[in-house]
């Protein structure tokens, strides 16, 4: 209902003829049939108009005619509050939610140079890297609240998750830093999901969009990567067997390339290991409930495990695990 709606009905219903009122009152006798009619009509008036001022000024209260959860909680207009807006409601429920989209920007240079900073996450340390985003001042007005244990630190505005941190500097410069890996020889990547992503369960997971991988960018691996294209996964059973299988896997941090084998970067011929790699490779983007998104992990059934750039690696996955994988990010083994 409209703001001018609801005042119009409100001001009709305070025009009610003062006649009637009165009539009412004059007399204890009874009264004829239509007199006791236009009482009763009157009583009734006003008994709606108690109502519609009840609502009148309620609906005011709540922002005259914006979608709002009332004073218990519910939302008013039929509105549908959106994941965001419970992740803002755990934030502290008055915070703008920022999308990080908002707030990142391209890179300078290619071989931008790797700034990286460690604050604590839990039990952990976590490694953050510097990147490129929107102007200092921009990020200074989307601040959400304080890191605690990390001076200077802040979460974006409207988030709880700790993938995108916005730092502050002695001269008040604000930056914008991505989380990396924990800094541990080793750790489950459940903690990950639980500490950094927010994600407890498969259902907190809204799609799974699969890329071909792009370590050959030669005219017959790019010519591989558009014949793969890109799959998005949206169906709950295959959701949740990739949920399983990574919340399982165990992370030996960073620099661990010798884990690694996804193709050999030195063959680039037509038949060479490196298009296999692109063949077998793919590059995941996981979309959560509330919008953010995890772009790191990459798969290779090369060696049938995730990694990602950095030389974060993962344990090799078990033959069974490899084949659910291979299914659902339609990739041929043998090829």
């Amino acid at each position: 209902m409209k703001t001018e709606k609801v005042q119009k009905l409100y001001r009709s219903m305070t025009e009610i003829d003062g006649q009637y009122i009165d009539e009412a009152q004059k007399t204890k006798k009874k009264k004829p049939g239509w007199l006791r009619s236009r009482a009763a009509a009157a009583c009734l008036c006003l008994l709606c108009l108690a109502g519609v001022s009840a609502v009148f000024l309620s609906y005011m209260r709540r922002g005259g005619g914006k979608d709002a959860p009332d004073d218990n909680g519910a939302v008013i207009q039929g509105a549908v509050p959106s994941p965001a807006a419970g992740r803002q409601e755990e934030a502290g429920g008055k915070e703008q939610f920022t999308p990080i989209d908002s707030l990142l920007a391209e890179a300078d240079t290619v071989n931008q140079a790797q700034i990286l900073q460690k604050i604590p996450v839990g039990k952990y340390t976590g490694v953050y890297e510097n990147v490129q985003s929107v102007t200092s001042a921009v990020l200074a007005e989307n601040r959400g609240k304080k890191i605690s244990g990390a001076e200077g630190w802040y979460y974006v505005s409207g988030h709880t998750d700790r993938q995108y941190l916005i730092q502050s500097d002695d001269q008040g410069e604000a930056s914008l830093w991505k989380f990396v890996c924990f800094d541990s020889a080793k750790y489950p990547y459940r903690d990950v999901l639980s500490l950094i992503y927010q994600i407890q369960s498969a259902e907190e997971v809204q799609k799974i969009v699969v890329n071909p991988a792009t370590m050959d960018n030669t005219d017959g691996g790019k010519a591989i990567q558009e014949q793969i294209g890109t799959r998005v996964v949206t169906d709950r059973k295959a959701i949740h067997t990739v949920y399983q299988i990574i919340s399982s896997m165990t992370c030996y941090g960073s620099d661990q390339w010798d884990r690694i084998d996804y193709g050999d970067n030195e063959a680039v011929t037509d038949n060479g290991s490196l298009h296999r790699g692109v063949r077998l490779g793919r590059y995941l983007s996981i979309v959560t409930e509330y919008g953010n998104e995890i772009d790191g992990l990459k798969y290779t059934a090369v060696s049938d495990m995730f990694y990602e750039f950095s030389g974060i690696a993962y344990n090799r996955l078990s033959e069974k695990q490899a084949r659910k994988v291979q299914k659902i990010f339609h990739i041929k083994s043998s090829t």
